[in-house]
């Protein structure tokens, strides 16, 4: 049959509306989600670039801001332990190094689970550390003890007050790292880096296989905190005010790490911060000489064992209902995240060489102790020199020895040109300043809890001093959102 109308048969119009409205194919499906998928990778990989770049941003702010606000107060302290120099009771500096894990992530991707050694180029080969090292496994957990004039209020309180009204113009200050809680209830306060079950002081890291269930707080080097630990000094507190008292039994007290307040706790307890005691009484108490086991330093900074200094105990973040005396802990914690705490001074020991550097005498000569930078060399035309830093011996020039001529060594080590006659040889009172030192021969094999101490005291009341502290903090962040933590360098002038 033949059509004579221009239109087409029916069925054919709709095969065509079929055709029109046909889907994708299975191909065209696959392809769609396929560009998809690689659209919201993309979106994802930008937002979380922007979110660790912000995260990287926020963690190096939070440390410059910290390192900025301790700077102020560093600097405080330090005015205030000029103005005591000349009749302080004391000053020390202790130094001591430990190995730990940066964090988690350093711990998981160490193939030994040991912090003292590591892979440093992925190549298999490893690198074991040295006592005098300075890096993100091997850390310096420095102390310093001083006395200061300027006035301090109260910032702890008796039973449930959370501040008692008063202040001082005397006052001891003590910088370190802090012992802080562990999760359980009540809480334990354990050493930084230690996962040793039971006692919870030991100086080198013990097995990381403990951390969780010994140290969660306080075991990797970006949970550390430094505490700043002041003490009001009193010889005639007010009636009804807790504080630490003094003790017959104890020369060393109230000041002593182990001195008891009227209430039962201990000075590393952090309850209180008030002390009956005064600089010129504390003065004459401690210059009497009882033998070589009471000399002060060792009053002062001994700890629970004979390497583990004393430490006081903080609590950044005090549980809830909070009480007067969780709130006393917060008040020590200082600088959060430092994995470094490095205390070294500087001064007019001794008379140099103008020419050569070389010791000539050991009365001052008016000029502060220097070393050559560069370093002195045949045919050099120009002589720089810079301040010479003494104390725990550090390879500040990176090439793998400890040289007197440029890094950081003890005073000993440097005025004698020769080293000293055992490990735990005391420079004898006639010099300047009393040094727990160790054989610059034995640098490479030093234990890794080995210290140094450094103290100046009644003995030494008319000798030199130091001239200059330096300080230097290194400032992490816990949650690893920077490659490396930030280093702070302070020069604290007490002369």
């Amino acid at each position: 049959m033949t059509h004579l109308s221009g239109n087409p048969p029916r069925r054919n119009r709709l095969a065509r509306l079929r055709r029109e409205r046909a889907g994708f194919s299975l191909l065209e499906l696959m392809v769609s989600i396929a560009l998809v998928l690689i659209l919201i990778l993309g979106i994802n990989q930008v937002f979380g670039l922007s979110s660790r770049t912000v995260g990287a941003g926020q963690a190096l702010s939070e440390a410059n801001r910290d390192g900025r606000n301790a700077q102020s107060i560093f600097f405080e302290d330090a005015r205030g332990a000029s103005s005591a120099l000349s009749d302080a009771p004391c000053l020390i500096i202790r130094s001591q190094g430990v190995y730990a894990f940066r964090n988690k992530a350093d711990l998981e991707a160490d193939a030994d689970q040991n912090p003292a050694t590591q892979d440093l180029q992925g190549d298999g080969k490893i690198t074991t550390f040295r006592s005098y090292d300075v890096n993100e496994r091997r850390h310096r957990l420095d102390q310093l003890f001083m006395f200061a004039r300027g006035v301090n209020h109260r910032q702890t309180g008796t039973g449930g007050s959370f501040g008692d009204v008063g202040s001082s113009f005397e006052s001891y200050i003590v910088y370190g790292h802090l012992q802080l809680p562990d999760n359980a209830s009540p809480p334990g306060y354990r050493y930084p880096g230690d996962s040793t079950p039971g006692n919870g002081n030991a100086v080198s890291n013990s097995t990381p296989a403990n951390w969780q269930t010994q140290n969660p707080n306080n075991y990797f080097a970006t949970q550390w905190i430094v505490g700043r630990s002041v003490f009001l000094l009193d010889a005639a507190p007010p009636a009804g005010t807790a504080f630490y008292k003094r003790a017959i039994t104890d020369k060393f007290s109230p000041l002593a790490p182990f001195s008891k307040a009227t209430t039962g706790e201990l000075l590393t307890d952090s309850r209180y911060d008030l002390c009956e005691t005064s600089l010129d009484t504390y003065r004459q108490t401690i210059a009497f000489d009882d033998g070589p086991l009471a000399k002060f330093w060792q009053g002062l900074t001994a700890g629970p064992t004979a390497v583990a200094p004393a430490r006081f105990l903080g609590n950044p973040t005090p549980p809830r209902p909070l009480t007067s005396a969780d709130a006393a802990r917060a008040v020590p914690c200082f600088l959060r995240g430092c994995t470094q705490f490095l205390v070294e001074y500087a001064g007019d020991f001794c008379t140099q060489d103008p020419m050569t550097g070389l010791v000539t005498s050991l009365q001052p000569d008016g000029i502060i102790d220097y070393i050559f930078d560069p370093p002195l060399k045949v045919g050099d035309p120009v002589i720089k020199k810079k301040v010479r830093w003494y104390g725990f011996p550090r390879d500040v020039t990176d090439d793998g020895t400890v040289d007197a001529r440029q890094d950081v060594v003890p005073l000993a080590h440097f005025v004698r040109n020769s080293d000293t006659s055992s490990m735990v040889a005391d420079v004898p009172s006639a010099f300047p300043v009393w040094e727990r030192v160790v054989p610059s021969s034995s640098y490479p094999t030093m234990p890794p809890d080995d210290y140094f101490l450094a103290a100046w005291g009644p003995d030494t009341q008319n000798g030199p001093k130091p001239t200059m502290i330096r300080i230097t903090a290194v400032l992490d962040d816990a949650d690893g959102r920077i490659a490396a933590g930030q280093s702070f360098e302070y020069v604290l002038k007490l002369q």
